[in-house]
């Protein structure tokens, strides 16, 4: 089961990284290409077609520049690359017909499967199930079947936490996971119920959940740490994270896993570094770790949190800071703290590095928003409404306004809400971003802070079973309820949905998501208050919603649609959602569908092309997902 990496430096827009290789020629047969060219109106379009005549396993590229002819009973994953994004690339089966200016066109894999679908990435190498399991570089076109994975039912990638670097795959069989290296080798039997997706300084993790035993608040697990060459490290009954840089890698031990707040810290060597109970670790650049006190933290939150300390490898007290009114965040060797009634940036020694804003009780801090990431922007410049450089003078922060620059800077973004000025979901938004490099920090105004409303997932096994759910990313997470452990969720499930977590019954997951992917509306449909409730139920049904389904996404949505008296409606499906934040079911279900409805109101009705919307194959053990983003 995937575990909560509490990480400072892991991007939450980058996908995992790959390695590249070379396609195998031996699966490609000899292609004849022939170009037609002609002009229409001062216009010139190139259409190139590749056909192979030797073999029915062949897959062909093009550049989505151009036109590309799909075979019968074949489809195509237009990849592509956002010019704001280092590393960050996704498929989808349809091109846009007109991207925005940052989105940037890939190559394109002609597939052999109408339903062959892009599982994951790394950097620019997409992970596919085209009936085989193949990589393809969205780069270089290069496709590179992978053998091995014959046979498997699901397969993730595992990569480093930190480097991002391909490790292995984490590989479904017969109802059990195993692990593999990079080169393909099991180092595993198929015993186990979960492997991580991340390996954190060369380790990872692997679990056998144990839910013939009895217990109150949780279904108890066997867990094992292991090196990438098979070796065990540790194996215990319990729960544990990790925390690492490219280098060290701390272990920490959950005593409540119903929480992410309360764990005790070992070093590699699995020894106990102190009998304190924390609530936050992040690895310095020195190896040594930076921990936020407990305090009279509920165990449920950072809310309580009032000062960090430093401790050596050897578990000696390096650094223990002063009081603060709370302590944020932590990243590295700096922390975010509210001190004096402002938001303050300050070192492991206690020196102010920045005042960034006044602090009062309508104020939130939003660790999960802004990323914590390094090496890209955290959105899109038209996602913003105008940046700052911050200055402190006299202890008090002073903001010049700048002109927005093309590219964001590379560095620590943070994310802060005034919930008192409300705009959308949300309160008014701000972000800081730090340079580590420079020292320059830049404030930058948001139009508001929201993210994917309601979402709310539906299980329906064919029998009753044990069902396990975990986010690629549980850091986006802003609420959830029931409340979402360290190992994610695991529930009893009956064939209706209904869940037994903890001996309380529940008769769907629910959580909301800080960020969201934005919707340009180049497709959709154009609302008006009174006739919302039959366009919704006209499209729940053929997406394929049961009515039960359809009855509880109307009365959440339906008050929104009649508020705005006109909207623009856009539904984004399964596979976007899995790029921005995979749901990891265990058994996998033989159908899935996630559904996100996107809500722009308007001033007038507007001519909008018409979204096509597929029809959901409901069969075998199904999952359902629904939710929402308002724009406001």
């Amino acid at each position: 089961m995937k575990k909560i990496s509490i990480i400072c430096t892991a991007a939450l827009l980058a996908s995992l990284i790959l390695t590249s290789c070379a396609a195998d020629a031996n699966t490609q047969a000899a292609a004849q290409d022939s170009t037609d060219q002609t002009e229409s109106e001062a216009q010139t379009s190139k259409a190139e077609t590749e056909t192979s005549a030797q073999t029915e396993t062949s897959a062909e590229t093009e550049t989505s520049a151009d036109i590309v002819v799909v075979p019968d009973g074949a489809a195509a994953l237009y990849t592509y690359t956002s010019k704001y994004s280092d590393n960050y690339y996704y498929a989808q089966n349809t091109p846009y017909e007109n991207p925005e200016d940052y989105i940037i066109p890939c190559k394109i894999y002609i597939c052999k499967n109408s339903d062959a679908s892009a599982v994951t990435s790394s950097e620019s190498r997409l992970l596919i199930h085209d009936g085989d399991w193949l990589i393809f570089d969205a780069v270089s076109g290069e496709i590179t079947p992978l053998a091995f994975l014959d046979g498997c039912e699901n397969v993730y990638i595992i990569a480093d936490s930190e480097s991002r670097e391909l490790v292995g795959y984490s590989i479904l069989k017969d109802g059990f996971y195993a692990f593999a290296d990079a080169s393909g080798t099991l180092k595993t039997e198929y015993i186990y119920t979960s492997v991580d997706t991340s390996s954190y300084a060369g380790y990872i993790f692997a679990n056998i959940q144990h839910p013939e035993q009895e217990y109150d608040t949780f279904i108890p697990q066997t867990q094992y740490i292991m090196k990438l060459d098979g070796t065990m490290v540790c194996v215990e009954d319990g729960w544990f994270g990790a925390v690492s840089n490219c280098e060290d890698v701390y272990f920490l031990q959950y005593d409540n896993p119903m929480s992410i707040y309360s764990f005790k810290i070992y070093d590699s060597n699995m020894k106990l570094l102190s009998d304190e109970t924390f609530a936050k670790a992040s690895v310095m650049d020195d190896g040594n770790v930076m921990l936020m006190c407990l305090d009279d933290c509920d165990g449920k939150s950072q809310t309580g949190s009032k000062h960090f300390k430093v401790l050596g490898r050897g578990g000696s007290v390096l650094t223990e800071s002063a009081e603060y009114d709370t302590v944020c965040y932590i990243w590295k060797d700096h922390a975010f703290v509210v001190d004096g009634g402002y938001l303050k940036m300050v070192g492991t020694d206690g020196t102010v590095t920045a005042v960034l804003h006044e602090w009062n009780d309508d104020m939130y801090f939003h660790w999960h928003l802004g990323g914590y990431h390094t090496g890209e922007a955290s959105s899109m410049p038209d996602y913003y409404t105008a940046i700052y450089s911050v200055e402190t003078k006299d202890g008090k922060p002073v903001y010049t306004k700048l002109d927005m620059p093309e590219k964001l800077n590379s560095g620590l973004y943070v994310s802060c809400e005034n919930r008192k000025i409300s705009y959308g979901t949300g309160g008014s938004g701000f972000e800081f971003n730090y340079v580590p490099e420079t020292g320059e920090i830049f404030m930058i105004e948001n139009i508001g802070i929201g993210g994917y409303e309601k979402p709310v997932l539906y299980l329906y096994p064919e029998n009753e079973q044990n069902v396990s759910v975990t986010f690629e990313h549980p850091e986006y997470l802003s609420v959830s309820y029931p409340e979402y452990p360290v190992n994610g969720w695991s529930a009893d499930v009956c064939t209706d949905s209904t869940l037994d977590i903890g001996g309380r019954e529940y008769y769907a997951l629910y959580w909301e998501e800080a960020g969201s992917i934005s919707d340009d509306f180049a497709d959709g449909f154009c609302v008006e208050g009174e006739h919302a409730a039959q366009f919704l139920e006209q499209k729940l049904d053929a997406l394929g919603f049961t009515q039960r389904e359809a009855n509880e996404f109307i009365m959440y949505w339906l008050p929104v649609l009649e508020k705005n008296g006109i909207s623009l409606v856009r539904f984004e499906l399964t596979e976007s959602r899995q790029a921005y934040n995979r749901l990891n079911i265990s058994p996998a279900p033989d159908s899935m569908l996630r559904v996100a409805i996107h809500i722009k109101k308007t001033d007038a009705p507007q001519v909008i092309k018409e979204q096509l919307l597929p029809e959901f194959d409901r069969h075998g053990f199904s999952a359902v997902e629904w939710g929402g983003v308002n724009y406001g």
